[in-house]
């Protein structure tokens, strides 16, 4: 015996016809004219600032992004004032967004604009095959900047489409991405194609959000069948969340001379999260008592100073918490002065003067640790 459909699983060959697809083109438009925020890189239609906020947007709120953006634009105006700086140079400009591979692959896309295409960056399919370059960002710079009719999927139009279509399927899938994607050509406005895709992340951010979606304000919502089911809150299904993992960390600021002196900085290994950052000291899955030890077992010369001095004879600065994607650090972090000419602790590195860190590229915990000697 056949299932009985209930209410709240419309027939899955239901198609939306052409006429209600342009009324809500009109509606999603209208409203978008009459309700955005008035960002930054909305004032502009030039391609490397479009792009650049795009790639900083990634992973990061909007509010965070500003202050980054009008700051990098101000040293980094355009295609050739980034290409010609190393990128020592430009990651002080980045410190604090986190996820650094993504200004790593924009610096290195967008020399190869400058040697490749005088400058101007592509508005064709030779965009998406830059650095870092994915199908969303080559979508959204592309629509946004070059008003070129292609749609794109971020996690705000992923919200909004579930929800809209009252599709119960994750998200992620290659099979709910493809119908999404074949949905948007249908539905996208070509004739403002990069407005009506701000339109739908616009609607994500500030309508449609993850939790107590404001219905009644949507212009979507007479079409909207997870509101007609009330289902809004159940949608979007999203892949299972990776589990977090605690991590202790002892963290060891090393200061020499007098207050407030300079403090010993070394630079990440090039592989890995945060490569290139200057930071203090770390030791990653020990307490105060196992560092010791593990100082005692370390190779000659390598902080023989530290073993000299004692990491017991250490001031404890407190005890600071920090997250890095799936990771929750609990970090102890001590402070050992040391006289005005004490040698290198080991063979990388380099002494700081404490008024010049924050020239360098630092990471969101490194600042802590800051905050904490200002106090």
């Amino acid at each position: 015996m056949a299932r009985r459909k209930t209410p709240s699983e419309p027939e899955a060959g239901e198609l939306w016809k052409d006429e209600e697809l342009a009324r809500l083109q009109r509606a999603l438009l209208a409203w978008y004219d009459a309700s955005r925020r008035n960002l930054p890189w909305r004032r502009t239609r030039d391609p490397y600032a479009i792009w650049l906020s795009e790639v900083m947007l990634q992973q990061t709120r909007v509010e965070a992004v500003i202050p980054y953006y009008e700051r990098f634009l101000e040293r980094f105006p355009d295609v050739a004032s980034l290409a010609a700086s190393p990128i020592e140079s430009v990651l002080p400009y980045w410190s604090g967004l986190g996820y650094y591979r993504r200004i790593r692959n924009f610096h290195a896309a967008v020399r190869e604009v400058a040697e490749s295409y005088g400058g101007a960056v592509p508005s064709d399919e030779r965009f998406a095959e830059l650095p870092g370059v994915g199908p969303y960002t080559q979508a959204a710079v592309r629509s946004i900047a070059f008003q070129v009719p292609v749609p794109l999927i971020d996690g705000n139009v992923e919200r909004v489409l579930a929800r809209l279509l009252l599709c119960r399927d994750e998200v992620k899938k290659a099979s709910t991405q493809k119908r999404f994607h074949a949905f948007l050509e249908r539905w996208l406005d070509r004739s403002r194609a990069g407005d009506f895709n701000q339109a739908l992340m616009e609607l994500g951010a500030t309508v449609c959000t993850p939790r107590s979606p404001r219905c009644s304000a949507c212009p979507l919502e007479a079409s909207c069948r997870a509101h007609r089911f009330g289902a809004q809150e159940e949608l979007p299904r999203l892949p299972e969340r990776v589990p977090s993992v605690d991590e202790a960390w002892v963290v060891l600021v090393l200061r020499r001379g007098e207050e407030p002196g300079e403090v010993w900085l070394e630079p990440r290994e090039e592989r890995g999260l945060m490569q290139g950052l200057w930071e203090f000291p770390t030791w990653i899955g020990l307490e105060r008592r196992a560092l010791a030890r593990a100082l005692a077992a370390t190779p000659s010369g390598a902080f023989a100073l530290l073993r000299e001095r004692g990491v017991e004879h250490a001031y404890e600065l407190g005890r600071e918490r920090h997250s890095i994607l799936n990771r929750r650090i609990r970090a102890e972090i001590l402070e050992l002065p040391l006289p005005a000419r004490a040698p290198k602790p080991s063979p990388q590195g380099r002494w700081v003067k404490l008024e010049q860190v924050s020239e360098l590229p630092i990471g969101g915990f490194t600042k802590k640790v800051l905050r904490r000697l200002g106090e």
